[in-house]
């Protein structure tokens, strides 16, 4: 059952600010994880949001944009506290079992946007997945790194860190 989401913005006349920009990806977010991508138009999106098809096109060039908006502020999620937890140096099963923890709590919190990030990236095109993309191998390039560590002092058996 989807978790029900706090509206940020009721809509109206007048130029869309942050409030009903985050609005439409809140809705984008519900309405994706429930039906997929393809199955979602814009004017779903914003019948949700409570906006209209104006404010999506002022805020957002395309469907794709919002997805690709969805894509980059879930990987962003994972790549800060991976980051904050390498920078307090500590040894590799430490520095694991606090991110394993972290994203289990990210995991839980964001089941839907997790869904979406790894169902849903196909539809998005090269040019705007570069970013996301990016990001997604940073993640992975740091956390292979931790693992590779641990293997380096002893505290990792040696297997391929990349699986």
């Amino acid at each position: 059952m989807p978790r029900t989401r706090q509206r940020t913005a009721t809509g109206g006349p007048g130029i869309p600010g942050v409030p009903s920009r985050q609005a439409m990806i809140d809705a984008a977010i519900e309405l994706f994880a429930r039906n997929g991508y393809d199955a979602t138009g814009v004017q779903e999106i914003v019948d949700r949001a409570n906006l209209t098809k104006g404010s999506f096109y002022y805020a957002f060039d395309s469907k794709e944009d919002v997805l690709r908006q969805i894509q980059d502020q879930f990987i962003e999620r994972w790549l800060t506290p991976l980051d904050s937890v390498l920078a307090e140096n500590h040894a590799p099963g430490v520095a694991l079992a606090k991110a394993v923890d972290w994203f289990i709590a990210i995991s839980g919190q964001q089941r839907e946007e997790l869904s979406i990030f790894f169902q849903e990236s196909r539809h998005l095109t090269e040019e705007p997945f570069a970013d996301v993309r990016r990001k997604r191998d940073q993640f992975e390039e740091r956390f292979v790194a931790l693992l590779t560590e641990g293997q380096r002092t002893g505290e990792f058996r040696e297997v391929p860190a990349r699986i």
